[in-house]
């Protein structure tokens, strides 16, 4: 290192003549002055370090000067007095009283200020804090002082938190009076990157389904939000689109379109008010194709409400085949969540019924789909793959979902029963693969009402694909019957899947309905376990098996003098049917 050093200082001296042109004798005095340094330091070669008193003292005026110029602000006495009152204690686990206390005492400093100090940054967190943690007087006394201001502090990016919080944490009054300022400025608000904030959360926690139709009215245009009769009910978009003639309807449907424009323009996408005027607007608008291209790649942004997601639908259903794939594209990470949604998956399932391209749908939908591998333990998970499996089916579906998934005939070149058997042969191998390799979640489905329709109507699409299909599902239903033999059969109607409330009736449906895959499993089962199966509600299994099935129904007719519980429905049938064939 020395030698290193040595040779570096050569070097620079070198340097220092070339560019200087300095005489030898100024090298020299050069470097005479720095040996004198480096001995005038030889005893304290060490740097000194601050003591600990030092430090803290050095520390101590930085606070002070910091003090003194928050105190030079404006108001700045006031706010300082606000935090000396409410204290560095932690609040939240304070007991009530001293809560209140504490929120009392800074109110009584900044009470008489608090619409114009709010907007500060470090007491805005305060007053959020007070409106947390304070009673419902309290609350109310706050909204009081900012009465006449909402609208203003609502699109200041410290105070609009206050606004949010009274929101959340008020009382319906204060809700009501906040909501009241925001009337008539809505479309403003909607339209600002903060303000459009507030505007969310009133819509979605504080107003019910006739005062948010009275705050559409703002997004209609002027002549429909001005002369409005407020005395009566407001009415819906559709209906003031239907009373009106046909000049006056396309100027309105214009004004609405407009606004969708402004927002997306904005950023303001994500608030739920919008996705209600979007939604109603694509019902009723007939030139959607340039909305939908402006939207195709910010669809997610819809999804995280129903409103949202029935848009989206919309759009699936009528958007051109190059704007559908831009729309699943833009779901890309987030469809395993989606799937889980209790509204989201009703984008998925419908992207499934309308896209033609069905190596893009593998690729990107049901790739993820088969990755979430908790998907068939929820139900939003399972109506989606019910929506393959039996779209449309009226038990599976509320009327309502019925309508969202419901295709529109005519906007894809494949019909949907030659695309579902695409997806089918896609989707099937990897259900089946999951239920093999889980004999405890298969179980669980079994003695589930809402998740067992999925055990069901997989088994019952794999019996409709001879080949790899069909024999990987009678593998797997083999193995899983045989499991149940090895189980304690002793007590069918408390525990065993076979006599669960739920489990006989699949099994019962399935022995009707998949004479492949299914049945000669379950036959051979029931008839070594026939005795213990009659005397449970089992017996209903084999009452469709002797109806479905001359071998079974030949095995049992011997022993019909032996059957036990004659008294039972199940075997009072299951007799009727073997004795009269």
């Amino acid at each position: 290192m020395q030698a290193m050093d040595d040779h570096d200082g050569e070097s620079s001296v070198d340097h220092d003549e070339q560019e200087s042109g300095s005489e030898p004798e100024d090298q020299e005095m050069g470097s005479s002055g720095e040996q004198d340094e480096i001995e005038e330091l030889e005893p304290d070669s060490e740097p000194k370090m601050k003591s600990g008193a030092k430090r803290n003292a050095d520390r101590d005026q930085q606070k002070n000067l910091l003090r003194e110029r928050k105190a030079r602000r404006l108001h700045g006495d006031v706010v300082q007095a606000a935090h000396t009152a409410w204290g560095s204690e932690s609040i939240k686990s304070a007991p009530v009283e001293e809560r209140v206390g504490r929120v009392e005492a800074v109110l009584d400093q900044v009470q008489a200020l608090l619409s114009q100090i709010c907007v500060k940054h470090d007491i805005s967190r305060l007053i959020q804090s007070c409106v947390k943690y304070g009673s419902d007087e309290q609350r109310s006394l706050i909204a009081g002082h900012l009465k006449g201001q909402v609208t203003t502090l609502s699109i200041n990016q410290y105070s609009c938190h206050v606004i949010l919080k009274l929101l959340r944490y008020g009382s319906k009054t204060v809700q009501g009076v906040i909501v009241s300022e925001l009337t008539g400025n809505l479309a403003k608000l909607a339209l600002h990157r903060v303000g459009f904030r507030v505007v969310d959360l009133a819509w979605r926690s504080c107003c019910n389904t006739q005062q948010k139709q009275g705050m559409m009215f703002e997004f209609y245009g002027k002549e429909h939000s001005l002369f409005r009769d407020k005395s009566a009910e407001a009415p819906s978009m559709a209906d003031v689109f239907k009373s009106l003639d046909e000049t006056k309807a396309a100027a309105f449907l214009g004004s609405v379109r407009m606004f969708i424009d402004k927002c997306i323009l904005k950023g303001t996408l994500q608030q739920s008010l919008l996705h209600s005027v979007l939604r109603q607007y694509l019902e009723l608008a007939d030139d959607r194709d340039a909305l939908i291209e402006s939207l195709k790649d910010l669809s997610l942004q819809l999804c995280a409400t129903l409103d949202g997601v029935i848009a989206t639908c919309i759009m699936l259903d009528y958007a051109s085949s190059k704007q559908r794939k831009s729309i699943v594209k833009s779901w890309k990470g987030q469809i395993g969540n989606m799937c889980k949604d209790s509204d989201g998956f009703l984008a998925i399932a419908k992207s499934l019924s309308v896209l033609d391209d069905t190596v893009l749908l593998e690729k990107s939908v049901i790739n993820e789909i088969n990755a979430a591998n908790d998907i068939m333990q929820c139900a939003p998970g399972c109506k989606l793959l019910l929506q393959v499996l039996a779209p449309g089916e009226p038990r599976y579906f509320t009327s309502s979902e019925q309508k969202i998934l419901k295709t529109v005939p005519g906007t894809s070149k494949k019909s949907d029963d030659a695309r579902r058997q695409e997806v089918l042969k896609i989707i099937l191998p990897s259900l089946i693969a999951n239920l093999k390799g889980n004999y405890i979640m298969s179980c669980m489905l079994l003695r589930d009402r809402i998740l067992g329709p999925v055990f069901l109507e997989t088994v019952k699409c794999a019996e409709q694909f001879p080949g790899t299909i069909a024999d990987s599902c009678t593998e797997f239903v083999n193995d899983l019957i045989q499991r149940f033999s090895d189980d304690d059969l002793a007590d069918l109607d408390k525990g065993h899947v076979i006599g669960h409330p739920v489990g006989h009736r699949i099994f019962k449906t399935l022995a009707i309905s998949c004479p492949i895959t299914v049945r000669p499993a379950l036959v051979k089962f029931c008839l070594a376990n026939i005795d213990t199966i009659m005397s449970s509600r089992a017996v209903w299994i084999l009452v469709a098996l002797a109806e479905a099935d001359e071998t079974f129904r030949k095995a049992v007719k011997p022993r019909q003098r032996k059957f036990k519980g004659a008294a039972t429905p199940g075997v009072t049938k299951l007799k009727e049917i073997v004795s009269a064939k």
